[in-house]
């Protein structure tokens, strides 16, 4: 009864929208909320996207091969390719890398 026509709202306007906001961001939008919510969506979408299966198709394509193959013939034709090519041949070296691809994807937390 006291509040309609008094113009109460019109001279506080700033204070109520402040006061409003303030509540709906502590409310909705506190620092645990937020991360539960981020690491649901997160899991959802990597599961929908199938990330670690991806790269290893990737990884396994022949394009992808062929590049490998380049960059280590690449190494042996310096110095130290030379000195480890001593040690180890080409293909150890590749099938070496491979895997780690694979592994790296895992330890790096993207999966």
């Amino acid at each position: 009864p006291f509040l309609v026509g008094s113009g109460i709202f019109l001279k506080n306007f700033v204070e109520i929208r402040d006061n409003i906001k303030k509540t709906t961001m502590e409310t909705y939008f506190d620092a645990g909320t937020l991360c539960v919510y981020v690491t649901q969506k997160t899991e959802i979408i990597l599961n929908a996207l199938q990330l670690e299966e991806s790269i290893r198709e990737i990884i396994r394509s022949p394009q992808v091969q062929a590049m490998i193959e380049e960059k280590i013939d690449e190494v042996f034709d310096t110095p130290e390719g030379f000195l480890l090519g001593i040690m180890v041949n080409k293909k150890k070296v590749k099938a070496s890398i491979i895997p780690e691809a694979v592994v790296s994807t895992q330890s790096t937390g993207i999966y």
